[in-house]
């Protein structure tokens, strides 16, 4: 959900410019990009200049969940005290679902954060993570750049749509997980029946 209030952020902005919009975008990136896209209709920001600025922020906000990820990884390990069969089987997860997980995520807010950390945490590759999260981060600034541009008036209701699509894209990602999982236990359930049919 959006953690700031939109008149708030359209204040800010206001007031500070693309300063404040590079800032905000890293912690609260969907809202504050169509309100952007609002100021870039009546002509306080610039298209251009605004569209950089959400990119450069959503990537900045994508290293610093990576590297989180990177850091904690070990300690959170620990602290969890995960066992190293549950380890591996994050690790395979996160290697054949990264793509599908990170693109979902990176449309969830709030808990898509935890999702990119989550994907660094579990050994996906600097050069994996980065090459879905950058395309991504290109076209959704254009996408909340329009929304904002053309719709940026009705910022209350958009809100409210942000919160619930939100909501709908973190179902399906749980879905995706327990997808995987029933996957992973048919395929492991088979593969032992196998195995004894072979014995005998």
């Amino acid at each position: 959900m959006s953690y700031l209030n939109p008149e708030l952020i359209l204040n800010y902005l206001t007031i500070h410019g693309y300063f404040a919009l590079f800032f905000i975008c890293i912690f609260e990136g969907p809202l504050t990009s169509i309100l952007a896209g609002f100021l870039c209709s009546i002509g306080i920001f610039k298209i251009s200049v605004v569209y950089f600025i959400l990119v450069f922020s959503d990537i900045t906000g994508d290293i610093l969940a990576f590297s989180i990820g990177y850091l904690i990884r070990k300690d959170l390990l620990k602290f969890l005290k995960i066992s190293k069969e549950k380890i591996n089987f994050i690790e395979e997860f996160f290697k054949e679902n990264a793509g599908k997980t990170i693109f979902i995520s990176k449309f969830i807010i709030g808990l898509g954060s935890w999702a990119l950390i989550s994907a660094s945490a579990a050994g996906v590759k600097a050069k994996r993570f980065f090459s879905y999260c950058i395309p991504v981060s290109f076209v959704k600034s254009i996408i909340l750049i329009g929304i904002g541009y053309f719709f940026g008036e009705m910022y209350s209701k958009i809100n409210t749509l942000i919160d619930t699509s939100s909501t709908i894209f973190f179902v399906l990602a749980i879905i995706l997980i327990l997808y995987f999982l029933t996957k992973k236990k048919i395929k492991h359930h088979f593969k032992e029946k196998y195995s004894k049919i072979n014995l005998r």
